[in-house]
């Protein structure tokens, strides 16, 4: 079925037939984009129970994960999504298209493979189709887009438009950017997080030749858990760090969502700790 997909794709062509995921199914990715690999296969496992090995190469019944610089004019996230009868091709000139590929793939199989718990005799069939897609705007209006532009987070963003839809402004609608700040009675040396303000300041120099600051907004992983409180240092810093999921939080999402993973790997979109990991002193 291809009626109904969120959003709705800038061209859609139906062709006959079906592809079937099945216990030969590999998952082959190009050179960049294995953590993708990974993702479709946390993604289809679960339901399917199919092992869906990821490889870098395969012959038959595979979904491929592919960048294409021939794609360039579908910009940063555009793709195209070619299902046969024999194999999915995902293709996108950069790795976030590739990644809205995945999202559109998912919607074509039944509803139940958004499951994460292993639905017994089903039968994980997929619609001949060649899609293309891209944003339709080089922008987007909500008041999260707008804060990402001014590194501003959405609880600034909703303070200084009060009123306001934060999700559909209206057309025409001027809003306030809150890009003024006072800096917090604290040592102006390296890295401060202002907790309250949920704002992180990096003074560059120090306080004593003179500095200068820049700013960030910070989120936090839950409402209700305390933020440490101090002064540590940096004692490690990684790229596309992996999260290994605490066993306390696994059981909840086991709990919740039936997801048992116990790791995500770097640079999946999925990774709470983002694409760079800075450790601190902080006893755990």
């Amino acid at each position: 079925m291809t009626a109904g997909l969120i959003p709705a794709p800038a061209k859609l062509t139906a062709r006959d037939g079906t592809f079937t995921l099945t216990p030969s199914t590999h998952i082959q990715t190009s050179a960049g984009l294995h953590a993708l690999g990974e993702l479709a296969r946390q993604y289809l496992r679960p339901a399917t129970g199919l092992p869906l090995k990821v490889v870098e190469s395969a012959t038959h019944s595979r979904i491929v994960l592919s960048l294409d610089p021939r794609l360039g004019h579908f910009g940063d996230e555009g793709y195209r999504l070619t299902v046969a009868k024999d194999e999915v091709l995902i293709r996108a000139p950069h790795p976030p298209g590739v990644f809205w590929g995945l999202q559109t793939l998912r919607q074509l199989l039944p509803s139940t493979g958004f499951r994460r718990a292993f639905v017994p005799d089903a039968a994980w069939a997929v619609p001949c189709v060649e899609i293309d897609d891209r944003p339709r705007f080089a922008w987007r209006g909500s008041h999260l887009d707008v804060g990402r532009h001014f590194d501003l987070g959405y609880n600034e963003m909703v303070a200084a438009n009060p009123g306001v839809d934060p999700w559909l402004p209206p057309v025409g609608e001027v809003l306030l950017i809150p890009t003024e700040y006072v800096l917090a009675e604290a040592s102006h040396q390296g890295i401060v997080v202002n907790i309250p303000e949920m704002r992180l300041y990096y003074f560059h120099g120090n306080s004593h030749e003179g500095s200068f600051v820049t700013t960030y907004p910070v989120g936090l992983g839950r409402d209700d858990w305390r933020t440490p409180q101090g002064s540590f240092r940096v004692r490690g810093k990684t790229e596309n760090p992996t999260w290994v999921i605490p066993e306390s939080i696994r059981a909840e999402h086991i709990r919740e969502r039936g997801d048992d993973r116990a790791m995500i790997p770097g640079g999946a979109p999925d990774n709470p700790l983002g694409f760079f990991r800075l450790e601190l002193t902080m006893p755990l």
